[in-house]
């Protein structure tokens, strides 16, 4: 019977052996009916033996022509991964209450000023994963969820997963840990009177920053108004919300994100994302994770995970260079060492040919004494002092090489218009767009530039 099964139906297995379908051969007639164990000995003879639909079998059994094929026979469980741990917000705002909420950090214009002592937030614990089974009778492993790796920092007491404040002032959030900075608070726009800023917790600006000085922040920065020309660093977040125009001069450096109108003729880089509400211009721009905004024309932008625009160019084929996965100045870095790596192993090539002229000379002296012993010395100091700086290279290119390494997970998606003339860089691989794209997601594929619409 089995063998008659295999000629009236076909068995598809999906690629991750959670579901079996049923197709029948169009020979098969109507009034053809079968009991369950036929069916069941195909499934079995394909070593399917779990999650036997065996409603749908019983049906097909009956009336073959009664379901529509392909019919799903066999369904196993998937794998249920645990949820992460995450930070519950445990902050009463006056207007809104935002407590058990996750803790958006990054959104630095929502962060209340705190007080002593009061609860900020808690950890909520990772759950376990639930194994799963796939219709061959396999377990399917579940990943546990991860821990949440953020530490106490600056006036912050931590106690069974609870996050205290110890002083009045605001939250901020740096790479791996969460702070209570007092504030320093400029009414207007800096000047003279108040000259250069360098404090130890949040910095707030209501004006704007002309050209010229210098801002410092252990915490986050917000300016009201622009920037223009100045040097301004946050260990954490920055927000600018009326922009940047750098002038080519200056520079904005946040240790994790950055938010601004836009960016013009500016410097900027953060540990994680930057986003602009407009235009990129004739930037120099480093994301460790994340450039998002609407329109790139001309300069050089290096992000470490993805690049999100509306646009990239213009009509008149202003160029940008785009670096996905990797860092222009690691590029460029790599590109000098691997120079340098030339020219050294051709000096060593000819100190290894002078070496072996010195050895004939010396040997047809008959004596190890005289002028060619002494640059026979002379050339093995150099060749060692030679090969010591070659192999340091060689490491400093690997290192680089590790730190420019695009994952599956980077690409440049462009909503609208991808203008002629713009470079896309993926560490090594470079590609420049000759004609337009609309609506397209680029990314590395196997060490092709690959663009597929979105």
């Amino acid at each position: 019977m089995v063998f008659t099964m295999n000629r009236l139906f076909d068995i598809n297995v999906s690629k991750n052996r959670l579901s079996a379908t049923l197709t029948i051969n169009p020979d098969v007639t109507d009034d053809t009916a079968w009991d369950q164990d036929a069916l069941l000995g195909l499934l079995k003879e394909r070593k399917i033996v779990f999650g036997y639909k065996h409603g749908v079998i019983q049906q097909i059994c009956d009336n073959p022509y009664s379901v529509e094929y392909p019919v799903t026979v066999a369904e196993g469980i998937p794998p249920q991964n645990g949820e992460d741990a995450y930070l519950q917000n445990e902050i009463h705002e006056e207007q809104k209450s935002t407590s058990g909420d996750k803790f958006d950090f990054r959104n630095i214009l929502t962060i209340p000023s705190v007080k002593d002592g009061q609860l900020l937030a808690s950890i909520i614990s990772p759950t376990q994963g639930t194994a799963g089974k796939d219709i061959y009778g396999n377990i399917l492993p579940a990943r546990d969820g991860r821990q949440l790796r953020l530490k106490p920092g600056k006036n912050i007491l931590f106690q069974n997963d609870q996050f205290f404040a110890t002083t009045d002032g605001q939250i901020s959030i740096t790479s791996n840990s969460i702070n209570v900075f007092p504030i320093f608070e400029v009414k207007g726009d800096i000047d003279m009177k108040t000259g250069n800023v360098d404090f130890i917790g949040n910095v707030t600006i209501h004006g704007n920053v002309p050209p010229g000085y210098r801002i410092k922040a252990g915490g986050d920065i917000r300016i009201n108004g622009i920037v223009e020309a100045s040097v301004i660093e946050a260990g954490g977040s920055i927000h600018i919300r009326g922009g940047i125009a750098g002038q080519l001069k200056g520079s904005v450096k946040a240790g994790v994100d950055l938010h601004t109108r836009y960016l013009n003729q500016a410097n900027v880089e953060a540990g994680n994302d930057i986003v602009t509400e407009t235009f990129i211009m004739n930037s120099a721009v480093t994301a460790g994770r994340k450039i998002k905004g609407e329109n790139i024309i001309g300069g050089k932008l290096s992000a470490g995970e993805v690049i999100e625009v509306s646009e990239i160019g213009n009509q008149h084929f202003a160029r940008a260079d785009l670096f996905i996965g990797s860092f222009a100045e690691n590029v460029e870095k790599e590109r000098q060492v691997q120079a340098e790596i030339f020219k050294l192993k051709d000096s060593l090539k000819k100190l290894e040919a002078l070496k072996e002229k010195l050895k004939m000379v010396l040997a047809a002296k008959g004596n190890a004494e005289g002028k060619e012993q002494e640059m026979l010395q002379r050339q093995q100091a150099t060749y060692f002092a030679l090969k010591s700086q070659l192999d340091n290279l060689e490491l400093e290119l690997a290192e680089l090489h590790e730190k420019d390494n695009p994952g599956a997970h980077s690409y440049l998606r462009v909503k609208g218009q991808l203008y002629p003339n713009n470079q896309i860089h993926f560490s090594k691989y470079s590609k420049l767009i000759h004609n337009p794209i609309s609506s397209v997601k680029i990314f590395l594929n196997q060490g092709e530039i690959t663009s597929i619409p979105l």
